[in-house]
């Protein structure tokens, strides 16, 4: 039978064409360089990448891929994936184009296994003694999340880019928001973020209660998704269990539509909007 593993190195295109050879999708967490993505759009195989692709990289691959025999579909998963999904089903309500599209996401400290992938988070927000500074002044928000989470402030998040919805923005303004699944350090977070000082925050309260598993993580996650425009504002809620758990299963959901979707071969490069839609997945999203 086939291998449950295959060592591929991810900078040795010749390493990662072998292991795509004869599989019938390809899922990609991890896209360096975007070699797999090149290597599909040039076979005719099928792609899904997982991780938040850049608007230029996207673009990059559309036009130097024109007329590609494979699929690879971009920004799939949870978050981006589903919640791209569910921006694109608010946005066909804003016929006037004037609506504000607003994100909030957990950062799951909750459920990373081992210190680099905490140390990770820890690196994201150290990088700026402030986030979310929107027209000069600081830019916070409290969600009421569904119990157990309850109202968590959020501070801004990517306000400088359109965050992971690209493309779906088309010139909307987007106010991108995440809080820690930790109540304790979510709040040191907002505290320090206020007085702009988190760039100070030290790794040692990321490491202090990390925990390890070997089960799936079955911490309970909300992702927040609301457009606000001058007549009306809508917003939604995606609740699950497990981010990483979630999140493969919503890759699997996405999987499945593109390998048995025929309109779907040979369309080159796509964001997880222009392939899929929220009503053809949502029955089996939701019996994941």
């Amino acid at each position: 039978g086939q291998p449950d593993s295959v060592y591929v190195d991810l900078e040795d295109e010749q390493s990662v064409a072998e292991a795509m050879a004869g599989v019938d999708i390809v899922v990609n967490t991890v896209p360096l360089n975007y070699t797999a993505e090149r290597i599909a759009l040039t076979t005719g195989a099928k792609l899904l990448s997982l991780a938040i692709t850049e608007m230029s990289a996207q673009q990059g691959l559309r036009n130097q891929y024109l007329k590609a025999s494979g699929t690879v579909v971009l920004n799939a998963g949870l978050a981006p994936g589903v919640t791209n999904l569910v921006v694109n089903d608010l946005v066909a309500h804003d016929r006037y184009w004037k609506g504000r599209i607003t994100i909030a996401v957990p950062l799951p400290w909750n459920g990373y296994r081992g210190a680099e992938g905490i140390r990770l988070v820890h690196a994201n927000f150290t990088t700026s003694g402030r986030h979310g500074a929107y027209s000069g002044s600081h830019d916070a928000v409290v969600i009421s999340f569904p119990e157990p989470i309850g109202d968590t402030e959020c501070i801004g998040w990517s306000e400088r880019n359109d965050g992971w919805v690209q493309r779906l923005a088309a010139g909307r303004m987007v106010r991108a928001y995440c809080y820690i699944d930790n109540r304790r350090l979510n709040s040191w977070i907002v505290r320090l973020n206020k007085r702009d000082i988190l760039g100070r925050l030290p790794l040692w309260p990321f490491l202090r209660f990390q925990r390890r598993f070997d089960a799936p993580t079955e911490e309970p996650v909300s992702i927040w998704v609301s457009l606000k425009t001058p007549e009306f504002e809508h917003s939604r809620i995606i609740t699950c269990t497990g981010w990483y758990l979630s999140s493969a299963k919503a890759a699997e959901v996405m999987a499945a539509q593109l390998l048995n979707s025929e309109h779907l071969a040979g369309r080159g490069c796509l964001d997880s909007n222009e392939a899929f839609t929220l009503a053809e997945l949502a029955g089996p999203l939701q019996e994941c």
